[in-house]
């Protein structure tokens, strides 16, 4: 299996849990913080900048320098590879239920349903 870690708290953006074909979870964690420097570097934000549109410049601008500074993403964690787990033997929660109604029955049905078996 791809995933090797089952632990929910490493879930986070900035935790490797996935072992992709061909690639260390290293080398994974470097191709992504390759791209996300890439992503919010000044040029790039510069690129993005909305031009017209309902969105407010000055709260786009504050969104993506909190991003370039890695404010949500834990670029700083330092062991980044999440530590592998066995799988779990019942349908994990996740911590934030999705929003859409569709998405929350679906979610809620299958743990209803891990829970009668």
């Amino acid at each position: 299996k791809d995933v090797v870690s089952f632990d929910w708290n490493h879930y986070d953006q900035g935790h490797i849990v996935y072992q992709p074909k061909n690639l260390t979870p290293d080398q994974l964690r470097e191709g992504q913080m390759h791209a996300y420097k890439r992503f919010y570097s000044l040029p790039s934000i510069a690129r993005r900048i909305p031009l017209s549109g309902s969105r407010s410049l000055s709260q786009w601008s504050i969104y993506n320098m909190f991003f370039r500074k890695g404010g949500v993403t834990g670029r700083n964690i330092r062991n980044a590879v999440a530590a592998p787990t066995a799988a779990t033997g019942y349908t994990p929660r996740p911590p934030i239920m999705p929003l859409k109604r569709e998405w929350r029955e679906v979610v809620e049905k299958d743990i209803e349903l891990s829970r009668s078996a």
